[in-house]
């Protein structure tokens, strides 16, 4: 690797990590992308690089996040309920489900290619398992003191209308699952362990170096 490369790529990370939260390292984000991919909530990957976890994500692609969650029932056809979902929309039919559920409100567009907050992103994931917010003034902050009292999340936050990272929302969501030390995958398939050679022993060091400036 080029070390330039390297040291650049390590500053980045290291700034996106830290300033989002210094609690989950790739690692445990590559892990709990794995854990939802046997559960069916997100479609498993070759590589881990393909779980894009540096990425936002859309209301779209997390409806579909939070209705697998949920494990309700996901019809074949959608009603078109949506301006701006088109029937043929592959995203159309989780909004639905989300809607009939009462997950979100029943305005006539649902902004399927916004990208979704951390908060927003939180409060999702936990209607998506029936876990209600705590009393607060701030709806916000009632979601964040709830998931920290049921160790959904490790860390507070008030930056609530941050953009929501694929790899935070996976660590988060699989947080609501308790225990996944027993875990396998649903298709009794043998799990797909993390590549071994992602990075060297020596870049590890120096990654871990960095990340704890």
């Amino acid at each position: 690797m080029n070390i330039k490369f390297f040291f650049l790529s390590v500053f980045v990370f290291s700034f996106w990590l830290s300033s989002y939260s210094s609690a989950n390292t790739f690692l445990e984000m590559f892990s709990a992308a794995k854990f939802l991919a046997w559960e069916w909530v997100i479609q498993e990957q070759d590589s881990d690089d393909e779980y894009n976890i540096q990425s936002s994500i859309t209301r779209r692609e997390m409806l579909k996040v939070m209705i697998n969650i949920s494990g309700k029932d996901v019809p074949e056809v959608c009603e078109g309920v949506f301006e701006d979902m088109s029937e043929d929309d592959w995203g159309c039919k989780y909004a639905e489900v989300a809607l009939k559920n009462g997950y979100i409100a029943a305005n006539s567009e649902f902004r399927p290619d916004d990208n979704v907050s951390k908060v927003e992103a939180l409060k999702f994931i936990m209607q998506a398992k029936d876990i209600p917010r705590d009393t607060n003034d701030d709806w916000r902050a009632g979601y964040v003191s709830r998931a920290l009292s049921e160790d959904i999340l490790s860390d507070s936050f008030d930056d609530y209308d941050s953009a929501s990272f694929r790899g935070w929302i996976f660590v988060t969501a699989t947080n609501t699952y308790g225990d996944q030390s027993t875990s396998e995958p649903k298709d009794n398939t043998e799990p797909q362990t993390l590549e071994e050679d992602f990075l060297s022993p020596e870049d590890e060091e120096l990654l871990e170096h960095f990340l704890n400036i």
